[in-house]
């Protein structure tokens, strides 16, 4: 395997697992399908955490917990809850409260809970209580949602209704027929999200069934990739292959295009560029690469937008125009020996106008080294630019140019 040209974001989000002592609870927080940054806790029985064995354990970790709620306190409170300062106890904690809770105990912490900050907390508590209200009573929840911040509902409907899913899914897909707009969409989401059991197919029926089976599509294909992204090169062909149009895809295929480079070098560019049948998708996803890779190898990406039939060159102007922004004379010497005119005075003018831009006054020390072409571009966007600064300068500048 080559260098790692990028420094790849992670694709995959790992499923976490907190594990206390004595089997105190088992936290997860992650999506079942990557792309959905929301998380719901476990509700983990009441019964399972109040053992003696783990009220031992558990008072164990209040010894450190300097005067916090120990765990022979009965936690009644999201504010008691908040009162620990350690995230693992604070979520132990909330799991706790909204374990146990009847109907009318969790419509007093939907209350409680709207004051809390930051916005991810709040969602976080938010999540898990509607999460124990759809298992008891999913209609209900639902009419409880209204109570939320707007922007706070659409992660709390997916969670209800990953909890919905899981213990009636016919009910649950009824429910979401009744929903529209993006209560809907969040409601499919919950709904995918829970049932990974079921096969892909049935999946898709489930969405077509309620008016949305793209998102199916998409969050299939964004699994498949996940899955596949150790061999990026079959996860690109898997995207070529689907029913999805590529241009709703770029970001899946900016995702594996990343992880091939990262794999196979500057080779895999002629692959990934000869793939595309869309210039447009071709440039999207390709463009904001390229223009990554030029912080590391300007010269390698350059020399590839000049190999490649680019029929309005517009990777080889992006790519001239980051490099500008980086080492503007290396940039300009380039693009000075690109071999149509046109083509070249139109880079030359691109170029020039950005290191005037950035750098003025360097352009203008050294105004000889430019094309008759480009130099009037350099020149008067040099002025502009310190104009923004010195108006005063600007004007001799300008007067001296005039004279």
């Amino acid at each position: 395997m080559k260098n790692p040209i990028f420094r790849r974001p992670p694709i995959l989000f790992a499923t976490g697992a907190v594990i206390g002592a004595a089997a105190l609870a088992t936290l997860q927080f992650a999506s079942t399908f990557v792309g959905d940054s929301s998380t719901s806790g476990d509700t983990t029985p009441l019964e399972s955490i109040a053992s003696e064995d783990d009220k031992s354990a558990q008072a164990v970790l209040s010894e450190d917990s300097q005067g916090e709620l120990t765990s022979h306190d009965e936690v009644r409170s999201l504010s008691e809850v908040e009162s620990f300062t350690s995230p693992f106890e604070q979520s132990l904690a909330l799991h706790q409260l909204v374990s146990s809770a009847d109907e009318a105990t969790l419509n007093r912490l939907v209350d409680q809970s709207l004051g809390i900050e930051p916005d991810s907390r709040r969602r976080l508590v938010q999540e898990t209580i509607f999460q124990k209200f759809a298992s008891i009573h999913p209609e209900q929840a639902l009419v409880e949602v209204e109570k939320l911040k707007r922007f706070d509902r659409e992660s709390v409907l997916t969670a209800i209704f990953k909890e919905w899913a899981l213990a009636d899914l016919d009910v649950a897909i009824a429910n979401t027929r009744l929903q529209s707009g993006s209560r809907k969409t969040a409601a499919v989401r919950g709904i995918l999200q829970a049932r990974d059991d079921l096969s892909q197919d049935v999946l898709r029926e489930i969405a077509r069934s309620v008016g949305n089976e793209q998102l199916a599509i998409d969050m299939i294909a964004r699994s498949n990739v996940e899955e596949a992204i150790t061999n990026p090169r079959m996860a690109w062909q898997s995207l070529l292959d689907d029913e999805t149009k590529d241009r709703d895809q770029i970001s899946l295929f900016a995702s594996v295009a990343e992880a091939w480079l990262e794999e196979d070098g500057l080779g895999a560019l002629q692959e990934l560029h000869d793939s595309f049948t869309d210039y447009r998708t071709q440039t999207q996803v390709l463009g904001p690469i390229l223009s990554q890779l030029v912080e590391s190898d300007a010269r390698g990406a350059f020399d590839f937008a000049v190999s490649i039939d680019d029929s309005d060159s517009s990777l080889l102007r992006i790519i001239a125009t980051r490099w500008a922004s980086l080492d503007p004379a290396a940039a300009y010497d380039a693009v000075s020996a690109v071999g149509p005119i046109t083509l070249r005075n139109s880079l030359q003018e691109s170029v020039a106008y950005r290191w005037a831009t950035d750098r003025p006054r360097e352009v203008l020390s050294d105004l000889d080294r430019f094309t008759t072409a480009s130099r009037d571009r350099a020149q008067n966007s040099a002025i502009v630019s310190i104009s923004k600064d010195s108006p005063e300068e600007a004007a001799e500048l300008f007067a001296a140019v005039e004279g």
